[in-house]
């Protein structure tokens, strides 16, 4: 969630040194992850910075997390791969994927 502070709503998933788990954090406006709840040493994070206004209006409607659902793709995550993540959801935060995208499935 967006607050006063400058904090973000962001799905996606975050690297430990086994393998990526599923989650939701905060992040400030640089985009460095501010995740309160998590006990493992975490060393990345991937996911979508939303937008208060956009998330609040999204999860209102479909009562779920935005992105995955218990490990699945919600109906809302399957409409963005399809036709693009609606105009103006998107925080300008972060970085992008060194490499590209292309760079994860290899």
């Amino acid at each position: 969630m967006a607050f006063s502070s400058g904090l973000l709503y962001v799905e996606g998933w975050a690297f430990d040194a086994r393998r990526p788990v599923i989650r939701s954090w905060s992040a400030i406006a640089g985009g460095l992850a501010q995740d309160v709840t998590c006990r493992r040493l975490t060393r990345a994070y991937l996911g979508l910075p939303l937008k208060v206004e956009a998330m609040v209006t999204l999860m209102l409607q479909q009562n779920v997390p935005l992105v995955h659902g218990n490990g699945i793709l919600t109906p809302t995550a399957l409409q963005w791969l399809r036709n693009g993540v609606p105009a103006g959801a998107l925080a300008g935060v972060g970085r992008r994927v060194p490499g590209g995208a292309e760079a994860l499935c290899d």
